[in-house]
């Protein structure tokens, strides 16, 4: 009996530490994720913003997806994403890759995963987003954009293959599942 109020007493206050730590903001919520990256200034990526998706591109090599963004100085900037198949423990984060709409191509350099070319475009397109008609489509895993726009909706499935979607009570995880930590 000693033991069993023991180990509930200790139970209580484990839930009373958690639940002081979400209280306290400890967690971060994917808006909160989101609001950090998307006023982050880029580190590496040279990209006079505010831009536009130029073209995006699906290849069909099995889950490559490819998209080009033209800069406020006309400066185009590609980059794609190389799925690299099943690690066993479901499907493992796409690599980036910039300078090239497909990892393939010339020019193309595969970036650091959490690294800050990572954190610069997401932070990019984050604002790309946030200046589109309905934002919302493209942050909530059960909406999209209108499949009119051919490049909002690429820069919708690129982003989409990009972020992990956890889908928990309907909130979307996105970057939160990635966070670059710096």
């Amino acid at each position: 009996m000693k033991r069993l109020l023991l180990t509930l007493a200790g139970l209580s206050v484990l839930g009373l530490l958690a639940f002081g730590l979400v209280l306290f903001g400890c967690f971060e919520t994917a808006a909160d994720i989101r609001a950090r990256y998307a006023a982050r200034s880029p580190e590496l990526l040279t990209i006079a913003e505010p831009v536009k998706v130029s073209e995006t591109f699906i290849w069909l090599d099995g889950g490559t997806y490819g998209i080009e963004l033209t800069d406020a100085q006309g400066k185009k900037h590609s980059f794609c994403l190389r799925q690299t198949g099943d690690d066993g423990g479901g499907v493992p984060p796409p690599n980036l890759f910039i300078g090239a709409p497909h990892f393939a191509q010339p020019g193309a350099k595969m970036v650091d995963v959490r690294g800050s070319e990572e954190a610069d475009l997401y932070g990019v397109l984050l604002r790309w987003i946030g200046q589109q008609q309905v934002p919302e489509a493209f942050l909530d895993p059960r909406r999209s954009p209108d499949h009119k726009d051919s490049n909002a909706y690429g820069a919708w499935m690129f982003f989409r293959r990009w972020m992990p979607i956890l889908s928990k009570g309907g909130q979307d995880a996105d970057m939160g599942n990635r966070a670059i930590d710096k």
